[in-house]
C-alpha cells in the first residue's frame, strides 16, 4: 500500500530517535546510543532504506561493544542522509 508506506517514511524522517541518538553520542552514553541506533536500524531496514540502514550499522556495531569513539562523523552523515530523504519526499 503506497499511502501506508509514505506515512511510515514520513514518521521515520521526523522521528525524535535521530536527535536522541545524537544527544546520547554527545554524552558518550554508549548504552542509550546503542538502543536508539539499533531501533533506527530496524526501522530503516524494514522500510528498505538501504543507504540509511548501512550507515546505521556503522553506528550499531561499535556501540554494541560500548564504544562511542569516532562515531560523531558517522552520525552526522546519517543526519544528512535523513535530510536528503526529507527533501526527496517533499518533491513527491
Amino acid at each position: 500500500d503506497e499511502e501506508f508506506y509514505r506515512a511510515c517514511l514520513q514518521e521515520v524522517i521526523a522521528d525524535s530517535a535521530f536527535s536522541t541518538l545524537g544527544a546520547a553520542l554527545k554524552e558518550q552514553d554508549a548504552k542509550r546510543a546503542f538502543e536508539y541506533a539499533h531501533m533506527l536500524k530496524g526501522v530503516v531496514g524494514n522500510l528498505g532504506l538501504t543507504p540509511l540502514y548501512e550507515q546505521t550499522v556503522k553506528l550499531v556495531e561499535p556501540l554494541r561493544q560500548g564504544d562511542c569513539r569516532g562515531l560523531w562523523p558517522v552520525y552526522e552523515t546519517l543526519l544528512k542522509m535523513n535530510e536528503k530523504l526529507k527533501a526527496l519526499l517533499l518533491q513527491v
